[in-house]
């Protein structure tokens, strides 16, 4: 399946073409003079074929021997036009020998004259532009064919040979790519998202196995369109698959699908043209072709991957590129997502659905590039594709769910209304006020405002109702009890420390870090030259540029210890493009995240040494698996770009309360967020709550909020204090006193704590006993008395 990322260097394709007046001298001649009577209009027309005959001849005896440039090219396109159009209007066969065409009038002495179309301001060569140009508009138009008889052949004169021009059918297109010995050994082989012994099995098709399905589906239920649109889509159905097994295989990232694509078509030109060279209008084919794969935001719009608008900007920039209108470009779009989604039987897809590593930490099923279940079931009744004959005159389409039905109608109403000036970023502000001081992007700006704005949608309908009646039963309060626990709740969210945990020897081994701009971890870090993937030598002449090469994700590379699996990576990604409003989000782009501690001093990574109420092991106090240098973050330099989630599965909040309502009510749109866990969590509550009130130090094994910040982060002026563990040797921790004195932050060498530190989660389900019983009379004490405990 296609889920690509945008890229910048596809809409760099978009812009239209100009070239220069200079740009393409014509093949001309000077016949002698000679003393004739004035031309008559047959004549007039007849000097102007030849011309154009003579100027095509030597165009084509370029583009035999691949010498022709783009301009060449284009300008052999327009005298075809004309001249198919001369020939419309003498009512004679295109395929007549052009060379046995006589050039004078046959009641009259041939007469040569001087020749004078092709000089600038010659109102003949207008007058023939004019017909080109309407010749060349009706041949844009798409007209249904008839998918009975035999497909229509063009002769094409090169020199003194004849290439037969017809209709490839798809079988023809990927027998004659598949000569390509690049194209022909990647469609050999399958998919390895799995990684298993799955991929090795018997059963497991290769890419070709699918490309051939893909097009039987197009073939038996779609292939209704024009002639090159027929031969594009088969041409974009068998090189995303060629793309699509050297994103997932070599670099684990099919959101890269489309970039290599366009890739290959452009290292490949020659030999594809080549290959194709039978084919009847091929410019025009592979022109389509390349619009077709240069994104696929219908495939991700119903991945909820993108977003309707973003998704709609696309389609019209896509079919800006084509040249066609938007409407029905989208329809070519549409045909694509539903000939692969056609392909996948839900036995087969439950069968190869990946769960996640084998810790159980996350999973990738839904991820970018994988099909699973759950969404064969949202788009179609039961998870089974079946095509429907809708009414006459209209196409065949799927069986798509009310709901799958109603997203696809509202792409189109989007697609016809969008109008690109409106994200023209020159006349559109999404900037945040105060943005540019914290480096705030125009998609981070977007993403913070729709998110606030939400919120003021919901607390027009909030009520702290349910949350008083859940703290009621969890912790057995009455009503006064359990609502003045809602105001403690609130006020003391408010003052949770935000830390970044990082390895202190990494920052501060060697003194000063090199950098104090803190990046994402989520960043691709990859990078791939094209020519080495694709298998192409570099031209002579070629220089090398940044444009040769592609960042990927790759293989996880774990760092923490925590066995997360060569797939982290792409669900970390996935995950964090979803967290962010699907507005595609550069890697640059994608916040820093940190995380709302909870008495995370007291965080270990071993059990303790003595049994459950026991000391901290003291070569492991103050760390856990992330690092053992800890920057408290100031809050007042990132409250404008904070983001809370409960965990890193709940809804983005800008308020840390509605977080922490998540957590204790659920949230089925939280679940629906990245289709993996529900944030309902009652030991989260418990943690919460007993951190809150009695400011007790409690180890917790339990994930509370996870916090995005966007914007620049800068550790020299956005933390207020370090902490360092124990462990950290003397030189980093006197490297990290001279950064801190230098930059006027706190420096705290965190000591062993000399109180008992109990390992437990506090409010234990009844019957409550022991220390769990005393926890809940110290809470309801302190709400009766309306003030915190002061801290032993």
């Amino acid at each position: 399946m296609k889920w690509p990322k945008t890229h910048s260097s596809i809409y760099t394709s978009l812009a239209p073409n100009s070239h220069s007046g200079l740009s393409y001298r014509p093949f001309t001649s000077q016949p002698p003079k000679a003393s004739v009577a004035p031309d008559t209009q047959t004549d007039i027309e007849n000097h102007a074929f030849k011309q154009q005959q003579m100027e095509a001849t030597k165009l084509e005896i370029q583009a035999k021997y691949g010498t022709i440039t783009p301009e060449g090219q284009e300008h052999l396109q327009l005298l075809q036009a004309k001249m198919d159009a001369f020939w419309a209007g003498r009512k004679t066969p295109p395929g007549h020998n052009i060379a046995n065409i006589p050039i004078h009038r046959p009641d009259t002495a041939p007469i040569q004259t001087k020749l004078t179309v092709g000089l600038p301001g010659d109102k003949f060569k207008q007058e023939a532009d004019k017909i080109a140009h309407q010749s060349k508009s009706q041949q844009l138009q798409l007209q249904p064919q008839p998918l009975t008889g035999q497909p229509p052949q063009i002769q094409q004169r090169i020199g003194s040979g004849t290439i037969q021009r017809k209709q490839l059918n798809s079988n023809d297109i990927l027998k004659a790519l598949s000569s390509i010995s690049f194209v022909k050994n990647k469609l050999k082989q399958t998919q390895h998202l799995r990684r298993d012994n799955r991929d090795t099995a018997d059963n497991v098709e290769t890419m070709r196995q699918h490309v051939e399905k893909v097009l039987a589906q197009y073939d038996t239920n779609l292939k209704g369109n024009d002639s090159t649109v027929n031969q594009a889509i088969s041409v974009a159905v068998v090189l995303e698959g060629v793309a699509r097994v050297i994103a997932v295989n070599e670099l684990n990232d099919p959101a890269l699908t489309p970039e290599l694509t366009m890739k290959l078509m452009e290292l490949y030109r020659t030999e594809i043209e080549s290959k194709l060279k039978k084919m009847d209008r091929q410019q025009d084919v592979l022109k389509l072709a390349t619009a077709l794969t240069a994104d696929d935001p219908v495939s991700l719009y119903m991945h909820n991957e993108l977003r309707l608008d973003a998704a709609a900007i696309r389609v019209r920039m896509m079919a800006r590129s084509a040249g066609k209108e938007p409407k029905d470009f989208l329809d070519l779009l549409r045909q694509r997502f539903e000939i692969e989604m056609a392909t996948y039987q839900k036995d087969d897809v439950k069968n190869r659905q990946d769960m996640g590593n084998t810790a159980g930490n996350f999973n990738v099923k839904e991820a970018t590039g994988e099909i699973s279940v759950a969404y064969l079931e949202k788009l179609f009744p039961g998870g089974i594709a079946q095509w429907v004959q809708p009414p006459s005159g209209e196409r065949n389409t799927l069986n798509f769910t009310a709901d799958a039905t109603q997203k696809l109608d509202a792409l189109e109403a989007a697609v016809i209304k969008t109008n690109l000036r409106d994200y023209d970023p020159n006349t559109r502000n999404w900037r945040r006020q105060g943005g540019e001081d914290q480096k705030l992007t125009s998609k981070q700006s977007a993403h913070l405002n729709e998110i606030e704005q939400q919120e003021e949608e919901l607390r027009l309908n909030w009520s702290d109702d349910p949350v008083i009646t859940r703290l009621k039963s969890l912790f057995q309060l009455d009503d006064n009890s359990a609502t003045n626990l809602v105001a403690q709740i609130k006020s003391g969210l408010q003052d949770l420390p935000i830390t970044l945990t990082v390895r202190g020897a990494e920052w501060f081994d060697q003194g000063d870090p090199s950098s104090t701009i803190y990046q994402p971890g989520s960043s691709r870090t990859n990078t791939a030259d094209y020519y080495n993937l694709l298998k192409k030598k570099r031209k002579k002449s070629s220089q090398p540029s940044h444009l040769d090469s592609i960042n990927y994700l790759g293989d996880y590379n774990d760092t923490t210890g925590q066995e997360r699996g060569n797939n982290y990576g792409r669900f970390r990604n996935w995950k964090d493009q979803r967290m962010t409003g699907n507005l595609g989000f550069s890697d640059t782009e994608l916040p820093s995240f940190a995380a709302v501690n909870m008495n995370w001093l007291a965080h270990s990574t071993s059990q303790p040494t003595q049994g459950s109420f026991g000391m901290n092991n003291a070569a492991e106090y103050g760390k856990n698996s992330y690092g053992d240098t800890h920057f408290v973050l100031r809050q007042g330099n990132i409250a404008e770009r904070l983001v809370y989630t409960a965990t890193d599965h709940g809804k983005p909040r800008r308020d840390i309360y509605l977080a922490f309502c998540d957590f204790l009510l659920g949230n089925d749109a939280a679940q629906s967020q990245t289709g993996m866990k529900a944030t309902k969590k009652d030991v989260v509550v418990r943690h919460v709550v007993n951190s809150l009130i009695t400011q007790k130090r409690v180890s917790s094994d339990v994930q509370c909020f996870e916090v995005q910040i966007f914007g620049e982060l800068d550790i020299s002026k956005d933390v207020e204090k370090i902490s360092v563990a124990p462990s950290v040797g003397a030189n980093v921790q006197n490297n990290i006193n001279t950064f801190c004195t230098m930059h006027g932050i706190t420096f705290e060498a965190i000591a062993q704590p000399t109180e008992d530190v109990e390992h437990q989660r506090w409010f234990t389900p009844n019957p409550l006993t022991g220390s769990g019983l005393e926890m809940l009379n110290q809470l309801q004490n302190a709400l009766a008395a309306s003030q915190l405990p002061q801290t032993s």
